[in-house]
């Protein structure tokens, strides 16, 4: 998904991960104007 490298490589898959991924996409869409 659309989060940074850093967070990308270092978090594991876990229950709230989902959760987490949709709020940085719905950041980084709202950030890019797209």
């Amino acid at each position: 998904a659309a989060a940074p490298v850093g967070i990308q490589g270092t978090a594991p898959r876990m229950a709230g991960m989902d959760q987490h991924e949709q709020a940085i996409i719905a950041h980084e869409t709202m950030t890019n104007g797209s």
